[in-house]
């Protein structure tokens, strides 16, 4: 049976996350999803994923993070494509909740513009707040359509294949969600990109909420 949805999720030396991040995936309450893990680490992590009918597990040579994102795409097989980063926390209901927010809106994609961000060490969080005109939702949140990607793949580089994306879909139903609960993405030094929490477009917000949330043990999560 083919899925409904493809959580893709690329990884390479964090195998501190990885049986978390496949237990969240289990844990989601949309029964006909599979998760796409691209491994392009030097040390494999395939010892790590379970043999599970719903986890397709690749080992491949490293690219960039948007042909990386290409080749997830090429190996799932759903009609919606969800990113799952590695680091971030993912409620039971996410996969759910936006497959139904795409197609309750007609969207082509569909992701959170304001972002809870929690650090590693459960001390600090913040709101990351998008501030343009021109809509925009935060890559680690993507839901979309395959046929939206089939119609424009990512830009092979290194960083911010994902801003490019949807600042490129030229004529495309951007989705902005609020933020119910279902996501918070963390702050931590192995960050793709490093989260300038002091700049613009961050505001400091209260942990104790985003700890309960994620069931955070003595500020561990």
């Amino acid at each position: 049976m083919t899925p409904t949805v493809s959580c893709t999720m690329m990884t390479a030396g964090r195998r501190a996350f990885i049986p978390r991040t496949i237990a969240l995936f289990l844990a989601q309450s949309e029964p006909d999803c599979e998760l796409v893990i691209l491994d392009q680490g030097f040390i494999p992590v395939a010892d790590l994923v379970p043999q599970h009918p719903r986890i397709v597990y690749r080992h491949e040579p490293a690219r960039t993070l948007g042909a990386a994102q290409n080749r997830c795409c090429e190996l799932s097989s759903a009609p919606v494509i969800v990113h799952w980063d590695d680091d971030d926390w993912h409620a039971p209901t996410r996969v759910a909740t936006q497959r139904a927010a795409l197609a309750r809106a007609n969207a082509d994609i569909c992701g959170l513009a304001v972002i809870p961000f929690l650090s590693d060490e459960g001390s600090a969080a913040w709101d990351y707040r998008w501030e343009a005109t021109s809509p925009w939702v935060f890559g680690a949140t993507f839901a979309y359509r395959r046929d939206l990607w089939d119609r424009h793949r990512f830009a092979d580089v290194p960083v911010g294949y994902d801003n490019l994306f949807v600042q490129g879909v030229t004529g495309a139903r951007i989705l902005p969600q609020g933020d119910d609960g279902w996501f918070v993405a963390r702050v931590h030094g192995g960050n793709t990109s490093a989260k300038r929490t002091d700049g613009p477009h961050w505001y400091p917000r209260d942990p104790a909420p985003l700890l309960a949330r994620v069931g955070a043990r003595n500020g561990v999560w």
